[in-house]
């Protein structure tokens, strides 16, 4: 149903839709989901909705249909790092001659 929440959070709502003041929204509350690359604890990631019948909607269907824990893709086992992404080997910079990179060792 909605796509950042099957992304990024797992199980059920953890309250009531609740009006955001600060952010004049109403937000659902979700557990984050676990990560491979992150030792930090969970955190709780609010789900902002434009009117409260999208907040009540996003409520109503994850309460009856949790969202369940998913298994990384196969393609990032591949990786030897825990992180799922690597920067290039080489770039743009590396290949254009006429882009002087400034070393902060000899700032030239």
């Amino acid at each position: 149903m909605n796509d950042y929440v099957e992304a990024v959070c797992v199980g059920k709502p953890m309250g009531l839709p609740e009006y955001d003041m600060d952010a004049e929204q109403w937000a659902v509350y979700f557990e984050e989901s676990e990560t491979p690359w992150s030792d930090e604890p969970r955190d709780v990631l609010p789900v902002y909705c434009v009117n409260a019948e999208e907040a009540t909607d996003i409520y109503n269907y994850y309460n009856q249909n949790p969202v369940e824990s998913n298994p990384l893709p196969e393609a990032w086992a591949e990786y030897n790092s825990p992180r799922p992404c690597q920067f290039p080997q080489l770039t743009e910079l590396q290949y254009n001659p006429k882009i002087k990179l400034i070393n902060e060792d000899n700032n030239q």
